[in-house]
């Protein structure tokens, strides 16, 4: 359905809002029964099953954010054990190094993982074909590390 426009004055001041209504399909049924379970998200037993470099490429492009010398995809709702999962379906599957950050947060301890630096080069080369130009900036190292990850292995051209 096209967008559309609703007025609505709140204390004497109109404020628009723009709504539009989305359709379900039962073909999609099938991944919500696997990925959650009483409403909340979780990470099914056999991801290692279900990961592509694709889906590998998604999850990047929507969760995820390049460091100095690796990766960050924020597992902020997972549990610790599925955060565990996680790294091991990557190790597993694509043989990629992780490791499990915790973020000090007052309320909750949320759990990243962190794809590392000496998966890095491998983890781009399966992303980057998948990745939309619009999102290619996070396959950019930021930070003191990048030169270093960058110039590794180039050794015999700089003669050291």
């Amino acid at each position: 359905m096209s967008p559309r426009i609703k007025d609505a004055v709140v204390n004497g001041k109109t404020h628009q809002s723009i709504y539009f209504d989305t359709l379900t399909y039962a073909a999609f049924n099938y991944y919500h029964e696997l990925f959650y379970k009483d409403k909340k998200k979780i990470v099914p037993l056999n991801i290692q099953d279900l990961l592509t470099p694709i889906g590998l490429a998604y999850w990047a492009m929507d969760d995820g954010t390049a460091d100095r010398s690796g990766f960050i995809l924020n597992t902020n709702s997972f549990t610790l054990q599925e955060v565990q999962l996680l790294a091991k379906a990557l190790k597993n599957k694509f043989d990629l190094n992780c490791s499990i950050h915790t973020r000090n947060d007052k309320v909750i301890r949320p759990h990243l993982l962190y794809i590392r630096a000496d998966s890095w080069e491998k983890f781009k080369s399966l992303v980057e074909p998948h990745v939309i130009p619009h999102f290619t900036y996070k396959l950019t190292l930021r930070g003191p590390q990048k030169k270093k990850i960058s110039l590794r292995g180039t050794g015999a051209l700089l003669g050291t």
